[in-house]
Formats: structure tokens, sequence, C-alpha cells
């Protein structure tokens, strides 16, 4: 495996809002079309392999979005 060690350099994140389906409001017991905050990441070790990826629904009423900007 060389260099490789699983461990993510590197994500790219994706934050979005959208209306719960019916199955999707089943499962998290709230009504149809209730806002969800939906999350894609992908990420990538230092040689830019991709090493994890992750397609998340959060009910909106329950969690927060908080992003630290740096400037390098």
């Amino acid at each position: 495996m060389g260099e490789w060690n699983g461990r993510p350099a590197v994500a790219k994140q994706r934050i979005t809002a959208k209306s719960a389906t019916p199955a999707q409001a089943r499962l998290l017991d709230i009504g149809h079309h209730t806002p969800l905050i939906s999350m894609q990441r992908t990420s990538f070790d230092g040689t830019g392999l991709a090493v994890e990826f992750s397609d998340n629904l959060y009910r909106g009423d329950h969690y927060a979005i908080e992003v630290t900007v740096l400037n390098r």
C-alpha cells in the first residue's frame, strides 16, 4: 500500500436544505415536506485518493451548522 494510510487530508462537503420525502418523514418521525439539512462529504488522503464518502440527512429542528473559515 505504500504511503496510503487512509487518513483524510482534505474534504469537500456540500450542505443543502431539502423537504422530507414521505419515507424520510416516517423514519425521522416528522411531517411530510418538513425541512431537512442534507450533507454530502467526500474526504481525500494526501495523494488525492477518496477515502470516505457520506450522505446524511438531519432534522432541521435538532441540528445547527457551525463553520470555521481559515485564511491560509
